[in-house]
């Protein structure tokens, strides 16, 4: 299936209009959701909710669509709540993050990955590799807690090769819009914090044993 804005929005809206938590379809008081694959335990873990503009999250969707949408949901018009799930692997050697959220600097209502994973019974001490698929500031600034610490203290870290040159680029400011400097601004504090821990790989690698990387760039 091609993922487009559109077909975003008509997912998160069906989603919220079933009285689902993001995280778990079973319980909605729950704020991690465990399934199996294999050899793999693959838990969802809920960060929190993104409140963000529809006309933002929806570009070039027109207004009264848009608005059909949300209020078919029974969600407010021009507003959409994006709940936002973090993925971790646990195989026989590994704990593996796949994303970190957006830690508590970014927006209000995310931040919560610390307190799902207490929940699930996860130690982010425990975390062994941690994979990013993008540097947006809900899949990157929760590498760093509050205090400017590493939040997974003993993970390797591993990133697009792509992802990690667009964002350290010099001139990535003038290449984005004015409203989107603070994600390259967060991006880059967060690599400064990583580096020394951060290997780089281009799309079909191998990033974990039986982790392969599938580029999803569009």
């Amino acid at each position: 299936m091609l993922i487009n804005r559109r077909n975003c929005l008509t997912g998160g809206a069906a989603l919220l209009a079933t009285g689902l938590t993001p995280a778990s379809a079973k319980s909605p008081s729950a704020n991690f959701h465990l399934t199996k694959h294999g050899a793999f335990e693959i838990f969802s873990l809920f960060d929190g909710y993104m409140d963000v503009a529809a006309a933002g999250a929806a570009a070039g969707t027109p207004e009264p669509e848009i608005n059909k949408l949300l209020i078919e949901a029974g969600l407010p018009k021009t507003r959409i709540i994006q709940p936002i799930n973090v993925t971790f692997v646990r195989s026989s050697t590994d704990l593996i993050a796949i994303d970190v959220g957006a830690g508590p600097n970014f927006m209000d209502g995310l931040g919560k990955l610390t307190d799902s994973m207490s929940a699930a019974g996860l130690d982010p001490a425990a975390v062994t590799k941690v994979i990013f698929t993008h540097g947006h500031p809900d899949h990157l600034w929760g590498a760093i807690d509050e205090f400017d610490s590493d939040l997974f203290p003993n993970a390797s870290y591993a990133i697009p090769e792509a992802e990690w040159a667009f964002w350290s680029d010099k001139d990535v400011f003038s290449r984005l819009p004015e409203d989107r400097h603070a994600f390259a601004a967060g991006a880059q504090r967060i690599f400064k914090a990583i580096a020394a821990k951060t290997t780089r790989f281009k799309p079909g690698a191998e990033v974990a044993p039986g982790v392969l990387a599938v580029d999803t760039a569009g």
